[in-house]
């Protein structure tokens, strides 16, 4: 028996060896092969139920006629061939292949192939030997009749029976090498096929990048024979006969990459490739411009751009605390805005100027305002960032950080709420547009809008901004029923403010410029007949055609009933806003501009001619510098400061 010193198949069956030289304690090999993970002792018989390149052969395996075909996978690591004959001789698989656990399997296709046919033919052979074997015992059984040739049958059995056991032996680690050579064979055809295919891929993508390369080419070659035909027409920004435009997307952010997407579907417009221009030395981010530092009709990066979507001045109404200011002085606060005070550097700015007990008395006694509810804002966040609610002026003070400017406002009493009892709010848009070569600039204010809602149910004891601050869209503006009673408020509210903003307002000449706003208000609860109305409780989002009326008439409205909060530059859009970004390039990129017969923006009744009038001199500067951390020119919407 194999007890005695090293068994061994033929010399063809690729060296399948037990070592029985130093038999080991079954438990102990047990608990410590089970240690051991599939992917790291390489069985063949567990990798093939649980590897996913080898479950089709798995099942393959499982069906081959082997007495093996009845042990669970689990315990083909620790297999006794024979334990009832030698219950201490229970040999590895591993071990029984002659291989090492963490051995590399570097085979072939055919090599394997080659293998597991060599295998499969000796099993065969051996297979039909053991058949002759079988029916020479029954014809030696059906010729012995006496008990002498009984008892001689029986002797020749036992030394048989013994000689077959080292064949049963063979065959078993025969069928055994064949199942490892066969799940060897799987994973190495899923290896190469992963091979392949990450090969196609690549060429997939090499070609897919060629043809994204070759099309920037044709474009800059298509740019510069533009170039040359317009080079004696008054160039790329003076030739009137141009016919072919080209849009370039740098990567700023905000409404640049919404306004080339417009551009893209107009005919006669090309995409203009972008490259990068150089590191943002703040933060190490790229800063990307058309390729070769060109001008283009229109990219968000303004200093290559014909027309910029940004106006110097515009950070007087997007600047929560330069908006205040701004309003104060034009004495509009008390009618349009909300009464605001500054923190700065966590101190009342102009020093000591923060709300006294009597401007809390006078909130307290006005129907117009909470004198328990206040908002301290961020000056230069929107989108509802930076915004806590607090109880008092001094709550607000103490919440302030150091190094930032806030402005601190009550809240407007009895806001509408919608029926699940959440705080509303309106989003209208405006715009402005200056023409090339001109300082004339004009206002729009678009024709529809929305109404959002806060999170939260509104409850005037629960300082959560959940419940106070307004985020996301519930209905359209023009599905409200009392928007035909209200526009035209928040129309004069809005043109007022924009008269007061006009002259800090700064359009390039050499270049057009446009910008979108977004202009966030609040409406208290309509009173009429000298009681709330009932539009709180029900749906404030009537179906389209519906012939409900509107509960309060134009007559009706309180003047001071409606709030201006804030000015958003580059507000958020989504993609039901296209008609609205595709009408207002039709006015500031009119070239083969797109019909948008939904989308309508309405002139604003501001002089184009009273911008860039208000010239501060040195101490004014001073001031602004000292005081608020800033000049009074400041850079034109998220593009940063324009050429």
């Amino acid at each position: 028996h194999a007890r005695a010193g090293r068994f061994s198949l033929p010399a063809w069956c690729h060296g399948m060896t037990v070592n029985a030289t130093r038999p080991r304690d079954g438990a102990s090999d047990r608990g410590e092969d089970r240690s051991r993970s599939d992917a790291e002792n390489g069985d063949p018989m567990r990798m093939s139920g649980k590897d996913k390149h080898l479950g089709e052969a798995s099942a393959r395996f499982d069906a081959l006629p082997s007495s093996l075909d009845r042990v669970p996978l689990e315990m083909l690591r620790d297999l006794s061939l024979n334990p009832v004959d030698d219950p201490d001789d229970i040999p590895s698989v591993i071990a029984l292949c002659d291989e090492e656990d963490d051995a590399e399997d570097l085979a072939t296709v055919a090599d394997l192939e080659r293998d597991v046919e060599v295998v499969s033919r000796w099993i065969a052979d051996e297979e039909a030997k053991a058949e002759e074997r079988r029916r020479r015992l029954e014809a030696i059984r059906d010729d012995i009749s006496s008990e002498t040739q009984t008892e001689t049958r029986t002797a020749g059995d036992v030394a048989r029976d013994a000689v077959s056991l080292p064949l049963a032996r063979e065959m078993a680690l025969a069928k055994l090498r064949r199942r490892k050579l066969v799940a060897e064979l799987e994973a190495t055809r899923a290896r190469e096929a992963f091979k392949i295919a990450s090969l196609e891929r690549d060429a997939l993508e090499s070609a897919r990048r060629t043809r994204e390369v070759q099309t920037e080419v044709d474009r800059l070659q298509l740019y510069i024979g533009v170039c040359e035909a317009s080079r004696n027409s008054g160039g790329l920004a003076g030739d009137p006969d141009r016919r072919l435009f080209f849009y370039a997307d740098c990567h700023v952010g905000g409404l640049g990459k919404w306004y080339a997407w417009c551009l893209s579907e107009r005919p006669n417009w090309h995409r203009y490739p972008a490259a990068t221009w150089f590191l943002n030395p703040k933060d190490n981010q790229p800063l990307f411009c058309p390729v070769g530092k060109v001008l283009v009709d229109y990219t968000d990066q303004p200093a290559f751009s014909l027309a910029v979507g940004g106006c110097p001045g515009s950070d007087w109404l997007e600047d929560k605390s330069r908006l205040a200011r701004l309003l104060k002085q034009a004495k509009l606060q008390t009618t349009t805005h909300v009464p605001t005070w500054f923190v700065k550097d966590g101190e009342w700015v102009p020093s000591g100027c923060g709300p006294t007990e009597a401007d809390v008395q006078n909130l307290k006694v006005s129907k117009h305002f909470w004198h328990d509810v206040w908002f301290v804002k961020e000056a230069k966040t929107n989108f509802g960032v930076g915004v806590a609610v607090k109880r008092s002026p001094k709550e607000c003070l103490a919440s302030a950080e150091a190094g930032k400017t806030y402005v601190v406002q009550p809240s407007v009493s009895d806001p509408r709420t919608d029926e699940r009892g959440h705080k509303l709010g309106w989003r209208m848009y405006i715009a402005c547009v200056s023409p090339p070569n001109s300082r004339a600039l004009r206002w729009y204010m678009f024709c529809g809008g929305y109404l959002v809602a806060a999170d939260g149910p509104l409850e005037r004891n629960v300082l959560e901004p959940l419940g106070h601050v307004t985020k996301d869209r519930v209905c359209s503006f023009d599905a409200w029923p009392e928007s035909s009673a209200y526009e035209p408020v928040m129309r004069e509210k809005i043109t007022a403010v924009l008269r007061a903003a006009q002259p800090r307002m700064k359009p390039p000449v050499s270049k057009g410029c446009f910008e979108l706003f977004g202009v966030d208000l609040i409406v208290r609860e309509a009173e009429v007949n000298g009681g709330h109305t009932l539009m709180t409780k029900k749906s404030y989002a009537s179906d389209a055609g519906s012939d409900e009326e509107a509960s309060v008439d134009e007559a009706d409205v309180d003047f001071d009933d409606v709030r201006i909060v804030e000015f958003n530059r580059s507000p958020r859009v989504k993609i039901e806003d296209k008609p609205m970004l595709h009408a207002l390039l039709n006015i500031a990129v009119p070239k083969y501009g797109i019909p948008q017969h939904g989308a309508v923006w309405d002139l604003l009744d501001v002089d184009p001619e009273m911008c860039d009038t208000w010239h501060p001199d040195e101490r004014d500067e001073r001031e602004e510098m000292e005081t608020w951390g800033g000049a009074r020119w400041d850079g034109g919407g998220r593009d940063g400061q324009n050429p």
